[in-house]
């Protein structure tokens, strides 16, 4: 089994009662990393805890960990709710409901549209209070049509594991090009655009993603991914000593958006398993909702 940045999971399944916060799934498989390339001492971990939206394909295949719970009826609701703790703050898993006490206002909820990673509609997205034009990127093969005649949305996958956001490439251009000041700081022939901004931007000017029909603006402690710091990089950008830039949290790349950690720190989020379903498709109610996360530091 593959992850993102190169790590391998490769070995034998085990299979064992394992218990979370008091809740415990019986009789579940899960891999052994005994032959795979990469380890996870670079994330800070001893395993990877995937809770992706992967129904099993059949009854003989293994359930993921959450499936297993609402399987075993384990949890009150077939929902777990996600808060990503900002600026050292714990961040919060709840499964089988959600906390109310960390997020408030109006709540976006839209379906699952894929398998695999959560796999939800984006339909644009809004810089300097203007559509971004190009939101869609080159996306013959993921672009989605709308209800009542709106422009194609694209898939975005919804990932706790993601430490940053991905957008199409023509979209995270003409974001940055949407904020005063801003510059890529790779070389133009990378199909992976990187960009820098001035670190006082105001919310104001920050880029928001449409999800549902409505705007969700990413705060800027979040969108705000560091002071740039490389010499090269300070170099090109012609700013020397104490930078006055910042690293983006959005990167351009692809035709399809991933919304990562910066996205989720600025929106509780609770994602819906539905019904319980075998096959390649998606289960009734099978949805993701979003409301801006209470942060208190």
């Amino acid at each position: 089994m593959g992850y993102g940045g190169g790590l391998e999971v490769k070995g034998p399944f085990y299979e064992d009662d394992i218990s979370i916060g008091g809740i415990t799934a019986h009789d579940f498989q899960f891999f052994v990393n005994s032959e795979g390339k990469g380890g996870f001492g670079d994330y800070g971990a001893e395993g990877i805890f995937g809770l992706c939206y992967c129904p099993s394909t059949d009854k003989q295949n293994s359930s993921s960990f959450f499936e297993t719970l609402v399987i075993q009826k384990k949890v009150r609701e077939a929902v777990f709710g996600v808060f990503i703790g900002r600026g050292g703050e714990a961040g919060e898993l709840v499964l089988g409901g959600y906390d109310s006490k960390r997020f408030l206002g109006r709540v976006t909820t839209v379906s699952v549209v894929e398998q695999g990673p959560w796999g939800i509609r984006v339909d644009g997205a809004y810089v300097n209070g203007k559509m971004v034009p190009s939101s869609r990127g080159n996306c013959e093969l993921t672009c989605i049509p709308l209800r009542d005649g709106l422009a194609d949305s694209v898939i975005a996958i919804v990932d706790t594991g993601t430490p940053g956001i991905s957008a199409p490439f023509a979209a995270a251009q003409a974001i940055h090009e949407g904020i005063p000041g801003a510059v890529r700081t790779n070389d133009k022939t990378d199909p992976r655009s990187v960009w820098a901004y001035p670190c006082n931007t105001p919310q104001a000017f920050m880029p928001s993603v449409i999800i549902g029909g409505f705007a969700h603006p990413i705060d800027a402690a979040d969108f705000n991914n560091g002071n740039v710091t490389d010499e090269k990089t300070l170099n090109m950008i012609g700013k020397g000593g104490k930078s006055p830039m910042c690293v983006s949290a959005m990167v351009g790349f692809g035709d399809t958006w991933n919304l990562g950690r910066p996205f989720l720190q600025s929106y509780y989020t609770v994602f819906h398993w539905g019904e319980l379903y075998t096959g390649s498709g998606v289960g009734k109610g099978a949805a993701v909702s979003f409301a801006q996360a209470v942060h208190r530091t």
